[in-house]
């Protein structure tokens, strides 16, 4: 539209303008935002042509855990801004009864983007990772068994909602099963081995407060 002497017109509205990682936060005579400031709908007023540029401010985002039909899943209360940008977390205490977590899942029916826990996540828009299951083997899977079968993945470290202290108890929780390291912990970087029955044992030596595994792996005596 073309204006006659004075401009005097109303702000348009952002429609359809984006900009990832960021939402509009309304326009201004200066690209940086140091002139005179518009929101939609307001009236611009001017003696010459007139340039509006869009603001912009970073977005937050925030990564929601569903149990998808379980119970207990983990809570990630950090603002994300820009760009989610964090690390899938553990299963914790998330349990579903006669099923075995098998990791997360940006479809509740496992036809999206699949992230096993420590695996970094990243989106531009607030996010829900939904837990993904598995039918329990009818058989028992023993400790040593269970242990054995995540070793390669522990190796590489585990986060502090893997190797849990409370008070001077240092527990190791993995995929909703729980072995008590030490009853008398001062801190995550320990060594020893217990006892997983049937003659079998988890050496371990652990540093860095879980971060350095020196040794994890099952012995049999």
């Amino acid at each position: 539209m073309d204006y006659y002497g004075t401009v005097f017109s109303k702000a348009a509205a952002s429609g359809n303008m984006t900009r990832s990682g960021y939402v509009f936060a309304g326009w201004n005579t200066d690209a940086k935002g140091n002139g005179t400031a518009y929101q939609p709908d307001e009236w611009v007023s001017a003696n010459g042509n007139i340039t509006l540029y869009a603001q912009w401010e970073n977005a937050v985002y925030n990564i929601t855990y569903d149990a998808n039909g379980g119970k207990n899943a983990p809570a990630d209360t950090m603002d994300y801004y820009g760009m989610v940008f964090g690390q899938a977390a553990a299963s914790g205490n998330m349990t579903r009864s006669g099923y075995v977590f098998t990791g997360w899942n940006t479809d509740a029916k496992g036809n999206g983007t699949a992230y096993q826990s420590g695996e970094w996540v990243s989106a531009n828009s607030n996010i829900t990772l939904y837990a993904q299951w598995k039918k329990d083997d009818v058989k028992k899977v023993s400790d040593a068994e269970f242990l054995h079968e995540r070793a390669d993945r522990l190796r590489k470290g585990m986060s502090q909602n893997e190797l849990r202290l409370n008070g001077k108890v240092l527990t190791l929780v993995i995929d909703g099963r729980e072995f008590v390291l030490s009853r008398n912990a001062n801190n995550r970087n320990i060594s020893g081995e217990i006892a997983l029955g049937d003659g079998y044992f988890l050496k371990y030596d652990i540093k860095g407060n879980g971060s350095n595994i020196k040794d994890f792996r099952i012995i049999k005596k």
